[in-house]
Protein backbone atom coordinates (compact mmCIF):
# COMPACT_ATOMS: atom_id res chain seq x y z
CA UNK A 1 0.00 0.00 0.00
CA UNK A 2 1.18 3.35 -0.49
CA UNK A 3 3.00 4.73 2.28
CA UNK A 4 1.39 7.25 5.04
CA UNK A 5 3.29 10.64 5.24
CA UNK A 6 1.27 13.69 6.26
CA UNK A 7 3.92 16.76 6.66
CA UNK A 8 4.40 16.75 10.29
CA UNK A 9 6.11 15.24 12.54
CA UNK A 10 6.76 15.13 13.70
CA UNK A 11 6.92 15.19 14.83
CA UNK A 12 7.71 12.63 13.90
CA UNK A 13 10.54 10.56 14.42
CA UNK A 14 10.52 8.15 17.59
CA UNK A 15 8.36 10.52 19.15
CA UNK A 16 5.66 9.56 16.70
CA UNK A 17 5.61 6.66 18.43
CA UNK A 18 3.19 7.44 21.57
CA UNK A 19 0.49 5.19 23.38
CA UNK A 20 -2.19 3.78 21.22
CA UNK A 21 -2.55 -0.16 20.49
CA UNK A 22 -2.35 -1.30 17.76
CA UNK A 23 -4.71 -1.23 14.76
CA UNK A 24 -5.30 -3.06 11.30
CA UNK A 25 -6.47 -1.89 8.37
CA UNK A 26 -10.76 -1.88 8.38
CA UNK A 27 -12.46 -3.82 5.27
CA UNK A 28 -14.61 -1.70 3.05
CA UNK A 29 -18.29 -1.78 3.76
CA UNK A 30 -20.56 -3.02 0.96
CA UNK A 31 -22.51 -0.09 -0.93
CA UNK A 32 -25.90 0.01 0.39
CA UNK A 33 -28.78 0.17 -2.34
CA UNK A 34 -28.96 3.88 -2.11
CA UNK A 35 -25.34 4.72 -1.88
CA UNK A 36 -24.05 7.24 -4.15
CA UNK A 37 -22.39 7.10 -7.21
CA UNK A 38 -18.32 7.22 -7.24
CA UNK A 39 -18.91 10.17 -9.01
CA UNK A 40 -20.17 11.93 -6.27
CA UNK A 41 -17.54 10.65 -4.15
CA UNK A 42 -14.35 12.87 -4.92
CA UNK A 43 -10.80 10.32 -3.94
CA UNK A 44 -8.32 11.59 -1.62
CA UNK A 45 -4.75 9.99 -0.54
CA UNK A 46 -2.83 9.30 2.22
CA UNK A 47 0.65 8.59 1.59
CA UNK A 48 3.73 8.02 3.41
CA UNK A 49 7.10 9.30 1.87
CA UNK A 50 9.90 7.40 2.63
CA UNK A 51 13.62 8.18 2.27
CA UNK A 52 14.44 4.74 1.10
CA UNK A 53 17.88 5.30 -0.59
CA UNK A 54 20.40 8.02 -0.41
CA UNK A 55 22.56 8.46 -3.48
CA UNK A 56 20.80 9.06 -5.54
CA UNK A 57 18.32 10.18 -3.64
CA UNK A 58 15.11 7.83 -3.77
CA UNK A 59 11.71 8.70 -2.07
CA UNK A 60 9.27 5.69 -2.18
CA UNK A 61 5.68 5.66 -0.98
CA UNK A 62 4.92 1.80 -0.88
CA UNK A 63 3.87 0.04 2.51
CA UNK A 64 5.57 -3.22 3.66
CA UNK A 65 5.12 -5.74 6.02
CA UNK A 66 7.29 -3.56 8.66
CA UNK A 67 4.84 -0.66 8.28
CA UNK A 68 1.37 -1.73 8.37
CA UNK A 69 -1.62 0.59 7.71
CA UNK A 70 -3.28 3.76 9.78
CA UNK A 71 -6.77 3.39 10.47
CA UNK A 72 -8.91 5.90 9.14
CA UNK A 73 -12.10 7.82 10.05
CA UNK A 74 -14.20 11.01 8.53
CA UNK A 75 -16.96 12.59 9.66
CA UNK A 76 -18.19 16.14 10.13
CA UNK A 77 -16.65 18.80 12.07
CA UNK A 78 -17.44 18.36 15.38
CA UNK A 79 -19.53 15.02 14.51
CA UNK A 80 -19.09 11.41 14.82
CA UNK A 81 -16.40 10.09 13.19
CA UNK A 82 -17.25 6.64 10.90
CA UNK A 83 -14.27 4.40 9.87
CA UNK A 84 -13.44 4.25 6.13
CA UNK A 85 -12.02 1.99 3.45
CA UNK A 86 -8.36 2.77 2.94
CA UNK A 87 -7.14 1.40 -0.84
CA UNK A 88 -3.79 -0.65 -1.56
CA UNK A 89 -2.54 2.47 -3.26
CA UNK A 90 -3.70 5.17 -0.01
CA UNK A 91 -7.11 6.50 -1.66
CA UNK A 92 -10.37 6.59 -0.11
CA UNK A 93 -13.29 8.20 -1.23
CA UNK A 94 -15.30 11.07 0.93
CA UNK A 95 -18.91 10.51 0.81
CA UNK A 96 -21.12 13.19 -0.82
CA UNK A 97 -23.21 13.71 2.12
CA UNK A 98 -19.94 15.66 3.47
CA UNK A 99 -19.21 17.66 1.12
CA UNK A 100 -21.98 20.38 1.75
CA UNK A 101 -19.66 21.39 4.71
CA UNK A 102 -16.34 21.17 6.49
CA UNK A 103 -15.44 17.91 7.39
CA UNK A 104 -12.74 16.25 9.40
CA UNK A 105 -10.12 13.17 8.60
CA UNK A 106 -8.58 11.15 11.08
CA UNK A 107 -5.54 8.44 10.25
CA UNK A 108 -4.08 6.59 13.23
CA UNK A 109 -1.01 5.05 12.77
CA UNK A 110 0.01 2.41 14.77
CA UNK A 111 1.21 3.20 18.56
CA UNK A 112 0.62 6.88 17.81
CA UNK A 113 -2.03 9.51 18.88
CA UNK A 114 -4.55 10.34 16.50
CA UNK A 115 -4.38 13.37 13.59
CA UNK A 116 -7.16 15.13 12.45
CA UNK A 117 -7.22 17.31 9.41
CA UNK A 118 -10.14 19.61 8.95
CA UNK A 119 -10.87 20.02 5.46
CA UNK A 120 -13.01 21.23 2.92
CA UNK A 121 -11.72 20.38 -0.70
CA UNK A 122 -12.31 17.60 -2.75
CA UNK A 123 -8.97 16.65 -3.28
CA UNK A 124 -5.46 16.59 -1.72
CA UNK A 125 -2.62 14.31 -0.96
CA UNK A 126 -1.63 14.20 2.55
CA UNK A 127 1.65 13.12 3.49
CA UNK A 128 4.33 11.93 7.05
CA UNK A 129 7.68 11.43 5.95
CA UNK A 130 9.76 8.98 7.15
CA UNK A 131 13.42 9.66 7.40
CA UNK A 132 15.59 5.98 5.88
CA UNK A 133 14.01 2.17 5.18
CA UNK A 134 10.99 1.31 7.66
CA UNK A 135 12.62 -2.26 7.72
CA UNK A 136 14.84 -1.43 11.06
CA UNK A 137 15.95 -4.34 12.77
CA UNK A 138 16.99 -4.58 16.22
CA UNK A 139 20.57 -4.12 16.55
CA UNK A 140 22.52 -7.18 18.14
CA UNK A 141 22.71 -7.01 22.32
CA UNK A 142 26.49 -5.35 22.70
CA UNK A 143 27.01 -4.28 19.38
CA UNK A 144 29.20 -1.51 18.47
CA UNK A 145 30.39 0.41 15.43
CA UNK A 146 34.73 -0.20 14.70
CA UNK A 147 36.76 2.93 13.23
CA UNK A 148 40.04 1.72 12.65
CA UNK A 149 41.24 4.08 9.81
CA UNK A 150 44.35 4.34 7.86
CA UNK A 151 46.77 5.92 8.32
CA UNK A 152 46.35 5.75 11.85
CA UNK A 153 44.96 8.51 13.60
CA UNK A 154 46.75 8.80 16.94
CA UNK A 155 42.80 10.85 18.13
CA UNK A 156 39.92 12.26 16.80
CA UNK A 157 39.61 15.74 17.89
CA UNK A 158 35.78 16.43 19.31
CA UNK A 159 34.50 13.36 17.47
CA UNK A 160 30.93 12.50 16.08
CA UNK A 161 29.46 9.76 14.33
CA UNK A 162 26.41 9.78 11.44
CA UNK A 163 24.84 7.48 9.71
CA UNK A 164 23.21 7.53 6.59
CA UNK A 165 20.12 5.41 5.21
CA UNK A 166 18.87 4.72 9.10
CA UNK A 167 20.29 8.17 9.83
CA UNK A 168 21.70 8.28 13.21
CA UNK A 169 23.66 10.34 15.10
CA UNK A 170 26.39 9.96 18.59
CA UNK A 171 27.48 13.79 18.87
CA UNK A 172 30.28 15.39 20.92
CA UNK A 173 32.09 12.29 21.84
CA UNK A 174 34.90 14.22 23.25
CA UNK A 175 38.61 13.02 21.61
CA UNK A 176 38.56 9.18 21.66
CA UNK A 177 41.39 6.83 20.69
CA UNK A 178 42.16 5.45 17.50
CA UNK A 179 41.05 2.77 16.73
CA UNK A 180 37.63 3.97 18.08
CA UNK A 181 34.84 1.85 19.14
CA UNK A 182 31.43 3.30 19.62
CA UNK A 183 28.59 1.77 21.64
CA UNK A 184 25.64 1.50 19.53
CA UNK A 185 23.28 2.55 22.20
CA UNK A 186 24.89 5.64 22.15
CA UNK A 187 23.38 6.76 18.82
CA UNK A 188 20.17 8.68 18.69
CA UNK A 189 17.39 8.31 15.70
CA UNK A 190 16.88 11.76 13.78
CA UNK A 191 13.13 10.23 12.26
CA UNK A 192 11.63 7.14 13.37
CA UNK A 193 13.11 3.99 15.73
CA UNK A 194 16.92 3.16 15.69
CA UNK A 195 17.77 0.28 13.61
CA UNK A 196 20.69 -1.93 12.75
CA UNK A 197 22.41 -0.54 9.79
CA UNK A 198 23.03 -2.63 6.94
CA UNK A 199 26.03 -2.05 4.37
CA UNK A 200 24.21 -4.51 2.02
CA UNK A 201 21.18 -1.98 2.08
CA UNK A 202 23.80 1.42 1.93
CA UNK A 203 24.08 2.37 4.75
CA UNK A 204 27.00 4.72 6.13
CA UNK A 205 28.74 5.12 8.94
CA UNK A 206 31.00 8.59 8.88
CA UNK A 207 33.25 9.73 11.75
CA UNK A 208 33.97 13.47 11.68
CA UNK A 209 36.38 15.00 14.07
CA UNK A 210 37.39 18.94 14.79
CA UNK A 211 40.98 20.32 15.16
CA UNK A 212 40.10 23.79 14.52
CA UNK A 213 41.76 24.02 10.97
CA UNK A 214 38.24 25.44 9.73
CA UNK A 215 36.54 26.93 13.12
CA UNK A 216 34.29 25.16 14.55
CA UNK A 217 33.31 23.12 11.65
CA UNK A 218 34.85 19.34 10.80
CA UNK A 219 38.45 19.31 9.16
CA UNK A 220 38.38 15.24 8.75
CA UNK A 221 36.53 12.15 8.62
CA UNK A 222 36.13 8.05 7.37
CA UNK A 223 33.36 6.42 6.07
CA UNK A 224 32.69 2.82 6.28
CA UNK A 225 29.96 0.08 5.61
CA UNK A 226 29.28 -2.55 7.81
CA UNK A 227 27.82 -5.66 6.23
CA UNK A 228 26.38 -7.25 9.40
CA UNK A 229 26.54 -6.18 13.11
CA UNK A 230 27.53 -8.03 15.39
CA UNK A 231 29.34 -7.90 19.07
CA UNK A 232 31.90 -4.87 19.79
CA UNK A 233 34.16 -4.86 18.25
CA UNK A 234 33.37 -4.81 14.21
CA UNK A 235 36.20 -3.62 11.82
CA UNK A 236 35.64 -2.38 8.68
CA UNK A 237 38.38 -0.84 6.32
CA UNK A 238 38.30 3.10 5.69
CA UNK A 239 40.57 5.74 4.72
CA UNK A 240 40.78 9.10 6.65
CA UNK A 241 40.52 12.42 4.78
CA UNK A 242 42.14 15.30 6.66
CA UNK A 243 41.90 18.56 5.78
CA UNK A 244 40.19 18.66 1.91
CA UNK A 245 38.73 21.66 0.22
CA UNK A 246 35.99 22.80 2.49
CA UNK A 247 32.79 24.23 1.50
CA UNK A 248 32.16 27.73 2.49
CA UNK A 249 28.99 29.18 2.97
CA UNK A 250 27.68 32.94 3.90
CA UNK A 251 24.12 32.71 4.59
CA UNK A 252 21.81 35.84 5.11
CA UNK A 253 19.66 35.66 8.49
CA UNK A 254 16.72 38.10 9.41
CA UNK A 255 17.48 40.56 11.72
CA UNK A 256 17.37 39.92 15.79
CA UNK A 257 15.53 42.74 17.05
CA UNK A 258 12.91 41.98 14.82
CA UNK A 259 12.37 38.59 15.16
CA UNK A 260 13.04 39.64 18.98
CA UNK A 261 9.71 41.69 18.98
CA UNK A 262 7.80 38.83 16.74
CA UNK A 263 8.61 36.22 19.24
CA UNK A 264 8.50 37.86 22.93
CA UNK A 265 5.02 39.51 21.73
CA UNK A 266 3.22 35.97 21.60
CA UNK A 267 4.95 34.54 24.44
CA UNK A 268 3.71 37.95 26.48
CA UNK A 269 4.14 38.01 30.12
CA UNK A 270 4.81 34.15 30.72
CA UNK A 271 7.23 34.32 33.76
CA UNK A 272 10.78 32.92 33.71
CA UNK A 273 11.37 33.51 29.77
CA UNK A 274 14.49 33.14 29.03
CA UNK A 275 17.13 35.43 27.05
CA UNK A 276 16.82 34.97 23.23
CA UNK A 277 19.16 32.27 22.09
CA UNK A 278 20.83 31.48 18.92
CA UNK A 279 22.08 28.83 17.51
CA UNK A 280 23.71 28.59 13.58
CA UNK A 281 24.84 25.37 12.00
CA UNK A 282 26.07 23.88 8.93
CA UNK A 283 25.91 20.27 7.24
CA UNK A 284 24.15 18.06 5.21
CA UNK A 285 20.26 17.68 4.21
CA UNK A 286 19.14 14.07 4.17
CA UNK A 287 16.51 15.31 1.42
CA UNK A 288 15.78 18.28 -0.40
CA UNK A 289 13.12 17.25 -1.71
CA UNK A 290 10.61 16.03 0.97
CA UNK A 291 10.39 17.73 4.64
CA UNK A 292 13.48 18.53 6.54
CA UNK A 293 11.86 19.14 10.23
CA UNK A 294 10.38 15.79 10.90
CA UNK A 295 11.86 14.90 14.37
CA UNK A 296 8.76 15.79 16.89
CA UNK A 297 10.67 16.76 19.88
CA UNK A 298 7.75 17.86 22.45
CA UNK A 299 8.33 20.88 24.27
CA UNK A 300 10.81 21.97 21.84
CA UNK A 301 11.21 22.86 18.50
CA UNK A 302 10.82 20.09 15.20
CA UNK A 303 13.91 18.99 14.63
CA UNK A 304 14.95 16.24 11.35
CA UNK A 305 16.91 15.46 8.46
CA UNK A 306 20.33 17.24 8.95
CA UNK A 307 23.39 16.27 9.57
CA UNK A 308 25.73 18.46 11.72
CA UNK A 309 29.17 19.65 10.14
CA UNK A 310 30.02 22.96 11.36
CA UNK A 311 28.33 24.08 14.38
CA UNK A 312 26.55 24.93 16.84
CA UNK A 313 27.13 28.16 17.42
CA UNK A 314 25.53 31.03 18.97
CA UNK A 315 26.83 33.55 16.08
CA UNK A 316 26.71 32.50 12.75
CA UNK A 317 30.23 33.36 11.31
CA UNK A 318 31.36 34.14 7.35
CA UNK A 319 32.00 32.00 6.02
CA UNK A 320 30.98 28.63 7.47
CA UNK A 321 33.65 26.35 6.57
CA UNK A 322 33.30 22.37 6.62
CA UNK A 323 34.71 19.54 5.30
CA UNK A 324 31.97 17.45 3.68
CA UNK A 325 32.05 13.76 3.36
CA UNK A 326 29.01 14.02 1.37
CA UNK A 327 29.97 15.70 -1.77
CA UNK A 328 29.64 12.84 -3.86
CA UNK A 329 33.50 12.17 -3.58
CA UNK A 330 34.32 10.38 -0.98
CA UNK A 331 32.61 6.94 -1.05
CA UNK A 332 30.83 5.53 0.04
CA UNK A 333 29.67 8.56 1.60
CA UNK A 334 26.56 9.57 -0.66
CA UNK A 335 26.43 13.00 -2.21
CA UNK A 336 24.17 14.79 -0.54
CA UNK A 337 23.27 19.47 -0.76
CA UNK A 338 24.73 20.91 1.70
CA UNK A 339 22.59 23.46 4.38
CA UNK A 340 22.71 25.50 6.95
CA UNK A 341 20.49 25.32 9.85
CA UNK A 342 19.14 28.64 12.13
CA UNK A 343 17.24 28.38 15.22
CA UNK A 344 16.14 31.82 17.13
CA UNK A 345 14.34 30.26 20.37
CA UNK A 346 13.55 31.34 24.72
CA UNK A 347 12.55 28.77 27.16
CA UNK A 348 10.67 29.14 29.99
CA UNK A 349 9.94 26.83 32.98
CA UNK A 350 6.99 25.58 34.42
CA UNK A 351 6.52 23.43 38.10
CA UNK A 352 9.87 21.90 36.66
CA UNK A 353 8.39 21.73 32.70
CA UNK A 354 10.52 23.43 30.36
CA UNK A 355 8.72 25.00 27.02
CA UNK A 356 10.99 26.11 24.49
CA UNK A 357 9.68 28.34 21.61
CA UNK A 358 11.02 30.33 18.93
CA UNK A 359 12.25 29.71 15.06
CA UNK A 360 13.84 28.06 12.58
CA UNK A 361 14.91 27.91 9.12
CA UNK A 362 16.83 25.13 6.73
CA UNK A 363 18.33 25.86 3.73
CA UNK A 364 20.58 25.00 1.10
CA UNK A 365 23.90 25.80 0.42
CA UNK A 366 24.23 27.95 -2.72
CA UNK A 367 26.31 30.26 -5.00
CA UNK A 368 26.58 33.80 -3.57
CA UNK A 369 24.71 34.23 -0.14
CA UNK A 370 21.68 32.70 0.09
CA UNK A 371 18.89 34.53 2.27
CA UNK A 372 17.25 32.34 5.01
CA UNK A 373 14.66 34.46 6.64
CA UNK A 374 12.48 33.33 9.51
CA UNK A 375 9.75 33.46 7.18
CA UNK A 376 6.77 31.12 9.21
CA UNK A 377 4.14 33.03 10.62
CA UNK A 378 4.08 33.42 14.26
CA UNK A 379 0.83 32.13 16.50
CA UNK A 380 -0.31 34.59 18.57
CA UNK A 381 -3.84 35.52 19.98
CA UNK A 382 -4.53 32.35 21.05
CA UNK A 383 -7.77 31.61 22.93
CA UNK A 384 -9.16 28.21 23.68
CA UNK A 385 -13.18 28.60 24.87
CA UNK A 386 -12.15 32.47 24.59
CA UNK A 387 -9.53 32.36 27.38
CA UNK A 388 -6.36 34.14 26.74
CA UNK A 389 -3.39 31.65 26.01
CA UNK A 390 -0.90 33.32 24.48
CA UNK A 391 0.04 37.45 24.58
CA UNK A 392 -0.04 39.88 27.12
CA UNK A 393 -1.46 39.80 30.54
CA UNK A 394 -1.52 35.55 30.25
CA UNK A 395 -0.09 33.67 32.86
CA UNK A 396 1.07 29.77 33.13
CA UNK A 397 -1.16 27.87 35.35
CA UNK A 398 -4.31 29.31 34.39
CA UNK A 399 -8.00 27.12 34.22
CA UNK A 400 -10.21 27.63 31.17
CA UNK A 401 -13.88 26.55 31.57
CA UNK A 402 -14.89 24.43 29.10
CA UNK A 403 -18.63 23.48 29.87
CA UNK A 404 -20.19 20.35 29.06
CA UNK A 405 -20.38 20.80 25.20
CA UNK A 406 -18.09 18.29 23.08
CA UNK A 407 -16.18 20.09 21.79
CA UNK A 408 -14.22 23.44 22.48
CA UNK A 409 -12.97 26.36 20.16
CA UNK A 410 -9.78 26.69 19.85
CA UNK A 411 -8.63 30.20 17.50
CA UNK A 412 -5.04 31.66 16.73
CA UNK A 413 -3.78 33.85 14.18
CA UNK A 414 -0.31 34.37 12.77
CA UNK A 415 1.74 37.62 12.37
CA UNK A 416 3.02 36.31 8.50
CA UNK A 417 2.06 34.10 6.07
CA UNK A 418 1.97 30.33 6.72
CA UNK A 419 1.25 26.86 4.39
CA UNK A 420 -0.38 25.14 7.68
CA UNK A 421 0.03 24.95 11.11
CA UNK A 422 0.40 21.40 12.90
CA UNK A 423 -1.19 22.34 16.46
CA UNK A 424 -0.65 19.44 19.06
CA UNK A 425 -2.64 19.24 22.69
CA UNK A 426 0.00 17.86 25.34
CA UNK A 427 -0.83 17.17 28.70
CA UNK A 428 2.47 18.16 30.66
CA UNK A 429 3.79 17.08 34.05
CA UNK A 430 7.39 17.21 35.34
CA UNK A 431 8.95 17.80 31.89
CA UNK A 432 7.10 14.95 30.79
CA UNK A 433 4.66 15.55 27.78
CA UNK A 434 2.14 13.26 26.35
CA UNK A 435 0.37 13.94 23.17
CA UNK A 436 -3.15 13.42 23.09
CA UNK A 437 -4.09 14.46 19.20
CA UNK A 438 -2.27 16.50 16.61
CA UNK A 439 -3.97 18.87 13.86
CA UNK A 440 -3.24 19.24 10.70
CA UNK A 441 -4.48 23.16 10.42
CA UNK A 442 -4.12 24.93 6.44
CA UNK A 443 -6.71 27.99 7.39
CA UNK A 444 -6.06 29.47 9.93
CA UNK A 445 -9.32 28.91 12.85
CA UNK A 446 -11.10 32.22 13.34
CA UNK A 447 -13.86 33.09 15.59
CA UNK A 448 -16.45 31.80 12.71
CA UNK A 449 -14.65 28.76 12.08
CA UNK A 450 -12.59 27.86 14.89
CA UNK A 451 -11.02 24.50 15.24
CA UNK A 452 -12.97 22.36 17.61
CA UNK A 453 -10.55 20.27 20.18
CA UNK A 454 -12.69 17.01 21.91
CA UNK A 455 -13.45 17.90 25.50
CA UNK A 456 -13.16 14.32 26.04
CA UNK A 457 -9.27 14.86 25.41
CA UNK A 458 -9.37 17.00 28.78
CA UNK A 459 -9.69 16.06 32.48
CA UNK A 460 -11.30 18.85 34.41
CA UNK A 461 -8.85 19.93 37.34
CA UNK A 462 -6.33 17.00 37.87
CA UNK A 463 -4.08 17.43 34.89
CA UNK A 464 -2.67 20.20 32.88
CA UNK A 465 -2.20 20.64 29.24
CA UNK A 466 -0.44 22.99 26.51
CA UNK A 467 -0.33 23.43 23.06
CA UNK A 468 2.84 23.00 20.70
CA UNK A 469 1.63 25.11 17.36
CA UNK A 470 4.22 24.73 15.03
CA UNK A 471 3.33 27.17 12.00
CA UNK A 472 5.32 26.36 8.57
CA UNK A 473 6.38 27.74 4.78
CA UNK A 474 7.17 25.68 2.32
CA UNK A 475 5.51 22.60 3.10
CA UNK A 476 2.96 22.51 -0.12
CA UNK A 477 1.69 23.42 -3.14
CA UNK A 478 -1.84 23.62 -3.45
CA UNK A 479 -3.09 20.61 -2.40
CA UNK A 480 -0.58 18.44 -2.39
CA UNK A 481 1.83 17.93 0.48
CA UNK A 482 3.94 15.65 -1.15
CA UNK A 483 6.43 18.77 -1.92
CA UNK A 484 8.58 21.12 -0.11
CA UNK A 485 10.53 24.17 -0.98
CA UNK A 486 13.72 25.29 0.15
CA UNK A 487 14.31 27.27 2.82
CA UNK A 488 11.91 25.90 4.88
CA UNK A 489 10.78 27.60 7.66
CA UNK A 490 8.92 26.87 10.90
CA UNK A 491 7.68 29.15 13.92
CA UNK A 492 6.69 27.55 17.37
CA UNK A 493 4.90 28.89 20.07
CA UNK A 494 3.71 26.25 23.71
CA UNK A 495 0.82 28.34 24.86
CA UNK A 496 0.05 28.69 27.98
CA UNK A 497 -0.02 25.99 30.55
CA UNK A 498 -3.48 25.38 31.68
CA UNK A 499 -6.43 23.09 33.33
CA UNK A 500 -9.72 23.01 32.50
CA UNK A 501 -12.93 23.35 35.06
Amino acid sequence: MTRLALALLACAGCNQLFGLKQTQPLDAPPDAVDAPSDAFAPTLHLERQVLERVGPEMIVTTWSASDPSPTLELGPVGGELTNTFLADDGSFKVPAELLTAPYRIVYTLPGDVPTEIPWSGSEGTFTVPLLGRPDRGTPPSGAGLHFAPTPTQVAFPTASVITTGLWMTALNLGTPPSPFDLAYSSLASLNGPVGAVDGTKGDVEVLTSTDGTYGNGISGFTAMQVTQLQGMPVGSSSTWIQHPTPVSATPAFDALSTTNTRLFGPLGSFPNNGMPVTSYAGGALASATMLSLVQQTPGSLDGGGFLPLWGPSATPVAPMQFANPFDGAHSPAPALPAGVLATYTSSRTYASTKLTSGFEVVGPVGTGAPSLPFAAGMPSAVTLAGTSLSDSGTMDGIGVTIGSAASVALVFRTDKQVDDCVVTLYQVAANVFTPKRRYLVTTLPTLQSPLPIDSSLFMKLTATYTFGIACRVGTRTMNDYTQIKLPFSEAMLYTAVFHVM
